[in-house]
């Protein structure tokens, strides 16, 4: 069996619950109970039959110290993704459809598709496994299913928004921008029915009768944000 400290073990044991994480990333735990309640797993993976060898304070301290490194990596991300989103335009594309074809029927048509949508005002196109998603104007869809027949449409979702986030090119390099979004929609139970992320442009397609709620809070956190980071730069 692989030797590890107790604090390696400590940690190994917090990462497969996420909400114990974000618990500690916020200081709002009680890090005793929470050494009493993750001790036999720790026991565990040290691979030590005899539990005196392995005490409660130790955990609780690895706990702790563990708590710190997590706030500090907390807090500088967060001060990362608050940067890229305070300068972060918020678009809204009302009108659209989600269309899930087999990858056999659009390859078999896809020069009908692109001349249907050569003119269109929003179109994105995604390659899964074994089908594609055609994200577009609703006004298009009866064009596009004529091309299809119905055992080839895996799936057809109307009346759709898009949110379009058009980013400062930082966005690539700072990881949990994407992630922040769906958990602020998340939050508010707001379903995002497809996501895409091109270069600087990240895109969140929602239910059209959800699309206000969702951007205005998505406007009104990037709003946030900037008056935040124009306080600190007086």
């Amino acid at each position: 069996m692989e030797k590890i400290s107790i604090a390696e073990a400590t940690r190994r044991v917090i990462w497969t619950r996420p909400s114990m994480i974000d618990a500690l990333k916020q200081g709002v735990i009680n890090y005793k109970a929470l050494a009493e309640n993750i001790y036999d797993e720790v026991k565990m993976l040290l691979g030590k039959k005899e539990p005196e060898l392995i005490s409660l304070d130790s955990i609780q301290t690895a706990l702790i110290r563990y708590a710190d490194d997590l706030r500090k990596e907390r807090e500088l991300l967060e001060e990362r993704i608050s940067k890229v989103l305070a300068k972060t335009v918020l678009e809204l594309k009302n009108d659209l459809v989600v269309l899930t074809i087999t990858e056999e029927a659009l390859l078999k048509c896809r020069d009908d598709v692109f001349n249907i949508v050569r003119s269109a005002r929003f179109f994105h196109l995604i390659q899964g496994n074994s089908t594609f998603t055609i994200i577009a104007d609703q006004s298009l869809e009866a064009k596009m299913l004529a091309l299809f027949s119905a055992k080839n449409l895996v799936q057809s979702i109307k009346d759709q928004s898009g949110l379009i986030l058009i980013s400062p090119e930082e966005i690539v390099e700072v990881p949990g921008v994407v992630s922040y979004l769906h958990g602020l929609l998340a939050n508010k139970n707001i379903n995002v029915t497809q996501s895409i992320s091109c270069y600087k442009d990240t895109i969140l397609i929602v239910n059209r009768v959800e699309a206000l709620d969702a951007y205005a809070l998505v406007e009104n956190q990037i709003l946030l944000f900037r008056k935040m980071l124009g306080g600190r730069e007086r």
